[in-house]
C-alpha cells in the first residue's frame, strides 16, 4: 500500500452574493407570430480578490470589503434580450 506524501487543498473562504430585478413582456400577434423583450438589472458583489500569481487563482480578502466582482461575465449591470419569431407554411419557424 502506497503512502501519501504530499495532499495540496485550495480553498476560497470568500462569499458571493448576487441580487437581481428581472422582467419579461411577451407578445403573440397571431397564432404565426411571437415577439418577447426581457431585461435583467442585477449586482454581484464578493468579498474575494485576485492575488498576483496566476497560478492561485483566489483569495479571501477581510469579511468588511465587500465589493464589485472582478468576472465581468458575473457581474453584467444591464442586460437585454428581444426574441421574434415567425412561422411560415409548411410549419418552417424563422428567427433571428
Amino acid at each position: 500500500m502506497a503512502a501519501v506524501r504530499q495532499v495540496n487543498v485550495l480553498m476560497n473562504l470568500g462569499v458571493a452574493d448576487y441580487n437581481g430585478l428581472q422582467t419579461n413582456f411577451s407578445y403573440r400577434g397571431n397564432s404565426r407570430m411571437y415577439a418577447a423583450v426581457s431585461y435583467t438589472l442585477s449586482k454581484a458583489t464578493n468579498t474575494t480578490k485576485r492575488t498576483a500569481t496566476a497560478s492561485t487563482r483566489t483569495r479571501a480578502s477581510s469579511p468588511a470589503r465587500r465589493g464589485r466582482t472582478r468576472t465581468e461575465l458575473v457581474d453584467q449591470r444591464h442586460r437585454a434580450v428581444i426574441t421574434f419569431s415567425y412561422r411560415f407554411p409548411f410549419n418552417i419557424t424563422a428567427a433571428p
